[in-house]
């Protein structure tokens, strides 16, 4: 396996996710639907992907400080958050939704899983509680979410060839 050597982080940034999720959702079913949405990236993990989304934080950090610590994984596990809903939003909005569970829950439910991935995000940040700059992090993130959904609305106008009336 090439991502052998990114597992052990790969193992702690999921277990932040999960007790990101274990403190936060109490229903069943949405948390199962969130665990849908999350599986794309750990089957990306262990197909071996080049750079794999949940590890990144990972990588850029060890090529610049060379240790792994809590507050990184607290980081990654936000950023696995965030990195799955827009990657739930994108396959909506593409009309790609693949998993057969979203297509007979409809995108409806597509969407308000991608929301709580999105939400879980940034509460996930709170946890960086010695974290000086948590407020900048915090609007990196939205700024980012933001500058994203532009380019995908641009893109959506590209496939339509249609633009609104001036």
């Amino acid at each position: 396996m090439l991502n052998a050597d990114f597992f052990p982080a790969f193992y702690q940034t999921n277990l932040w996710v999960e007790k990101v999720l274990n403190e936060w959702v109490k229903d069943e079913n949405q948390y199962r639907l969130l665990q849908e949405a999350l599986a794309k990236l750990k089957y990306d993990f262990f197909e071996d992907k080049m750079a794999p989304a949940l590890v990144g934080p990972m990588m850029v950090y060890q090529a610049i400080k060379g240790e792994l610590d809590e507050p990184l994984f607290i980081l990654a596990a936000a950023h696995t958050f965030f990195y799955a809903s827009l990657d739930l939003f994108d396959d909506i909005e593409d009309h790609e939704l693949e998993p057969r569970i979203w297509k007979e829950l409809g995108f409806e439910s597509a969407i308000n899983v991608g929301n709580s991935l999105l939400f879980l995000s940034l509460m996930t940040l709170d946890y960086l509680t010695s974290f000086p700059q948590l407020l900048e992090l915090k609007q990196l993130f939205i700024q980012t979410g933001w500058h994203l959904s532009v380019g995908q609305q641009r893109d959506i106008f590209s496939r339509s060839q249609s633009f609104l009336p001036v």
